[in-house]
């Protein structure tokens, strides 16, 4: 019988491979760009969970001052573009190259966003 592997080995082969899928420019690891932030900013906010669809605008509702807590989510996208919407967001992820993704945007366009990881 094969031994589970714990749930240290997990997170440390997780963390490896977003590291290194950042490394190589994989979609959800590429971040937004300055026009998507400011469309945001004006209540324009495209947030993409999956390839091919938009989150519907009614299911974020009115973001300003919003508390946010994205898991795993870090990248550079969906943080910042809610964070730019007026929403208060922490994002908490494994893989410290996705969370500089994050605060790489955060910075370039003076957000505030909480990264954890």
């Amino acid at each position: 019988m094969t031994e589970l592997p714990s749930t240290d080995q997990i997170a440390a082969y997780n963390k490896a491979a977003w590291d290194e899928f950042t490394r190589r420019g994989n979609q959800w690891t590429v971040p937004v760009t300055r026009e998507q932030v400011q469309q945001a900013r004006q209540g324009d906010v495209r947030v993409v969970l999956t390839p091919t669809k938009l989150v519907p605008s009614s299911w974020l509702g009115t973001l300003r001052g919003k508390l946010v807590l994205g898991l795993a989510s870090a990248g550079g996208q969906q943080g910042p573009l809610l964070a730019a919407a007026g929403a208060v967001v922490t994002v908490i992820d494994n893989s410290p190259a996705q969370l500089a993704q994050d605060r790489l945007v955060a910075e370039r366009e003076g957000l505030s966003i909480s990264l954890v990881e």
